[in-house]
This record gives structure tokens, C-alpha cells and sequence, in this order.
């Protein structure tokens, strides 16, 4: 293991550490719980670390906890070799690599400005191109193939944590760092709506069904740990005991959501663009840049789009109607509070349209009425404004 791998994961423990101080309830006190005195090894060792954590009482032996650390990134791709590769990695290695380039540039010649900012564009540029290619599915696709691979390295660990144990308790806890950025969607909780911010997770039920097979694999902690791309800024942390782990989120208070957007049966090409090119315009006055962006890609077509959109409508629905939350895209949110009032059914598709629900109607109102309630809609959520918080 090299020494910046290394470095970046005792930053991301120290950060999370520091991070739950603040916090209270049960996260806190969990990793109050789980804090010890780092056990010293070889760099290259795994888990990643070994805590050893004091005994609390005359009758407690004390633990000795493996924490193994890893990131899932919402900005993953499937490389050549079908494997999950991060693009915000790359994303984040790009942009250190011109900071390196052109260090400190408060003294520099205004070419030199010049330069450092045009490579910066093109950074920025490449970070919108994959953030606009980029969906829910490779945000699974990245934590299912993560957790697994993790899994199964579970009996190494315990016998690498073997070589350091007195008499006190094995356990094991992974840390994850989430990169991921679902600012774009709402929380809907019954009537409330929240804009989701940077770089928060919603815990989507098919993440807590991958983490539900920790507790039977050995693994009984889970630290989730989520980023915003790019800065990688700690935003939450939650820390979860892995048995009964959907029981564990209600004592939290922590809410489970459905995920209802347009783009969640998209498994292959993660969104609905493709081919995105983006590119920049920049002209410079004095001191300041002036940039103007322009994207160019290829979107599905409009018949598979508004069956993605039904699918997403019927989820959110099948949601609301069960008493469960959902995340949902701006379509979806308006079309829930518009058309899906007058929904009376859902008619399943058949053979290899299955996957499509058909909304049928009752009564509906006039295009006028309807315009009228899609904008009422739109005032009420503010989707005029980009409120955060409706």
C-alpha cells in the first residue's frame, strides 16, 4: 500500500472521528464506543486498521475492532474489464495535478493566469461531462461490487486481527466513504419535501438490502461516511450496527427511501444522456473570466423516455400509497401532484415490456386546468427559484 493511500485513509478515519464529536444521539456513541488506540503495523497490513479499545468495566475484556475502509463513488464506470472504476478520483487527481502545476499564482504573469485557468475549465469541463453521465444504478452497481469484494476478504481479516488478540473481543467495522451528489432530487417524507443537498444519501432501501448480509458475513458495524464530489467534504456521517440493521435506522430516526426517478431502471448507460460533450467559452476582462458553458449529447427518445417516466411515477405511487418515502426528480414531484390524483389503476406491460406501468385514468381535467395545477406545482416547490429547503 503506498504511503498517499495510506495518508488518505487516516485522514478519513481522523475526519470521522471529529465528525461524530459533534453529533449526538447514537452515532455518537457508537464510535465513542468504537474508538481505541490504533494498533501499529506494516503499512500494507489489512484490515486497514486495528483498534484496540480499553475495557470498560471489571468484567468487560475490551474489543479488538479491524476497521476496513473503502469509497463508493455514484461517478462510477464500468471499465473494459467490467469492473467499477471511480471517475471522481480521477476527477480529484486531475485538478491536484494543476494546482501542482502552477503552485501559487498571486504573484504570477497574467499568461500564466491564463493558462492555469483554461486547464482548470477543461477540469471542470470533464467533471460535468461524467456528472451528466453518471446515475442511480452506478451508485448501486459501485456499492454492491464494493461490499462484495469486501466480504469476501472477511475471514483474512479475522486472522490478521488474530495476531494482535490478548483476550479481548474481535469485531469488525467498515468504513465507507459515499462519494455522491443527489442535489438534483426531493425527499418526500408524506407531505413534506425536502431538496436533497450536496453530497447527502438518502439510505435507498437497495442500499440497506446489500448492507442486511453484514451482520451475516461477520461484519458488525458500518460507518458510512458522505463526501461531495470533487472537494470530497465531509457532510454526515452515520454509524450503524450491521444486525437488524432496518430496525437500527428507526431508532435513529434515519428514514428509508424508494428510489423514484426517471432514470432508475437505466442499469447499462446509468442517465438518460449520453455521448456528452461539454465545452467553454472564455473571455477575460481585466482581472475578471467570463465563461459560458454549452453541452452537446444524445438523449433517449421521447416514446422510451415517457416510459421511464411512468415507471417513475408508479414507484412513487406504489410508495405513497404503501406509506413509505421516495426520492423523486422534478418530473416525477410534479406529475405526483398533478396527473397522479386522477390515476384510477396501473396496467402492467407484457413479455419484454413487463417492466412498463401504463397509468389509466379516470376523469381528467381539461389541458387548461392542468397547466394551471402543473404551475401551482412548480410555485409551490419552488422549482423557479432552486429552493433548498419546501
Amino acid at each position: 500500500m503506498n504511503n498517499q493511500k495510506k495518508a488518505k485513509e487516516e485522514q478519513s478515519l481522523r475526519e470521522v472521528l471529529e465528525f461524530a464529536r459533534k453529533k449526538q444521539g447514537r452515532t455518537h456513541r457508537i464510535l465513542h464506543e468504537l474508538a481505541g488506540e490504533i494498533v501499529e503495523r506494516e503499512d500494507n497490513e489489512r484490515p486497514d486498521f486495528i483498534l484496540r479499545v480499553k475495557p470498560k468495566s471489571k468484567h468487560d475484556q475490551g474489543k479488538l475492532i479491524g476497521i476496513e475502509h473503502f469509497v463508493i463513488d455514484q461517478f462510477a464506470f464500468k471499465n473494459k474489464r467490467g469492473v467499477m472504476e471511480s471517475s471522481s478520483k480521477k476527477g480529484a487527481n486531475k485538478v491536484q495535478k494543476v494546482r501542482n502545476k502552477y503552485g501559487d499564482l498571486s504573484s504570477a504573469s497574467n499568461q500564466k493566469v491564463d493558462d492555469a485557468f483554461s486547464e482548470f475549465i477543461q477540469v471542470i469541463c470533464g467533471s460535468m461531462e461524467m456528472t451528466l453521465q453518471s446515475g442511480y444504478n452506478g451508485l448501486i452497481d459501485s456499492f454492491s461490487q464494493a461490499v462484495t469484494q469486501h466480504v469476501g476478504q472477511v475471514p483474512f481479516y479475522y486472522n490478521q486481527i488474530d495476531k494482535y488478540v490478548k483476550k479481548e473481543k474481535k469485531e469488525l467495522c467498515f468504513l465507507i466513504d459515499c462519494i455522491c451528489d443527489f442535489s438534483e432530487l426531493y425527499l418526500v417524507k408524506g407531505d413534506k419535501v425536502n431538496r436533497c443537498k450536496q453530497g447527502y444519501l438518502p439510505l435507498y432501501d437497495d442500499i440497506i438490502q446489500i448492507l442486511e448480509m453484514l451482520s451475516r458475513q461477520g461484519v458488525q458495524y458500518v460507518i458510512l461516511a458522505m463526501r461531495a464530489p470533487f472537494t470530497e467534504r465531509l457532510t454526515e456521517v452515520l454509524a450503524l450496527p450491521t444486525k437488524n440493521i432496518r430496525i437500527e435506522c428507526r431508532r435513529q430516526n434515519l428514514e428509508i427511501y424508494r428510489y423514484a426517478a426517471k432514470d432508475r431502471l437505466l442499469t447499462e448507460n446509468y442517465a438518460v444522456l449520453k455521448d456528452v460533450k461539454v465545452n467553454c467559452q472564455i473571455a477575460r476582462e481585466g482581472a475578471q473570466f467570463n465563461t459560458k458553458f454549452t453541452v452537446e449529447a444524445c438523449a433517449i427518445n421521447a416514446e422510451f423516455m415517457e416510459k421511464l417516466v411512468n415507471n417513475a411515477v408508479y414507484c412513487a405511487w406504489w410508495a405513497k400509497e404503501h406509506g413509505e418515502s421516495y426520492v423523486a426528480d422534478r418530473v416525477v414531484l410534479v406529475a405526483m401532484e398533478t396527473l397522479a390524483r386522477y390515476i384510477v389503476r396501473w396496467e402492467q406491460g407484457k413479455g419484454e415490456n413487463s417492466w412498463v406501468f401504463n397509468p389509466i385514468y379516470g376523469m381528467r381535467p381539461s389541458q387548461k386546468i392542468l397547466y394551471q395545477q402543473v404551475e401551482e406545482a412548480k410555485r409551490k416547490y419552488g422549482l423557479y427559484e432552486g429552493n433548498e429547503n419546501v
